[in-house]
């Protein structure tokens, strides 16, 4: 009885099925092992091309400027007068990669675009105050390309928009 337990041990299968048990099990405990002492990747999600934009949950930064006096209701000037199609670009800090603005504005409303040659477009959408202050929402794109919601605002100034995206700054001008 002994003899035939030992040979079942020793057979070929039984060797090969121990070897791949084995080999697998030096496997997972290699890469457990390898991703428990990386350094974790801060911040990888949010890499690329649109990272200032990406982060950009604007917080007022304790002690800034208040923007300029405001104007007077008398001075102010016609809704109308910011009325126009606005363009320009914005050049990620990393990456280097263009995103292109485009935004119609009447009314003091406005609705536009960001596009970028390998994601696509997303919406861009604002709204310009009397006195000339722009707020409003874009989605922006990620170095994958995964859209993400950021708060959009500055000033209207003579044929421009003066834009603030998160940390990035973006100026828009009629042509």
């Amino acid at each position: 009885m002994e003899q035939s337990w030992r040979n079942a041990l020793l057979s070929m299968p039984t060797r090969m099925t121990l070897i791949a048990g084995l080999l697998c099990l030096i496997i997972v405990l290699a890469q457990a092992s390898a991703a428990a002492l990386a350094p974790p990747a801060v911040g990888a999600a949010l890499a690329g091309p649109a990272v200032g934009l990406v982060l950009a949950s604007w917080r007022p930064i304790d002690g800034e400027a208040d923007d300029d006096e405001a104007i007077n209701a008398a001075s102010a000037p016609d809704p109308d007068a910011w009325d126009g199609v606005y363009g320009g670009t914005a050049t990620a800090r990393e990456g280097g990669v263009a995103a292109v603005f485009r935004i119609t504005v009447r009314d003091g409303v406005g609705m536009g675009t960001d596009s970028r040659l390998d994601c696509g477009t997303a919406p861009v959408s604002l709204r310009i105050s009397p006195a000339g202050d722009v707020s409003g929402v874009a989605t922006v794109f990620g170095l994958t390309c995964i859209k993400t919601d950021v708060a959009l605002r500055g000033r209207a100034v003579g044929g421009a928009l003066r834009l603030r995206l998160g940390t990035q700054y973006l100026e828009l001008a009629r042509p």
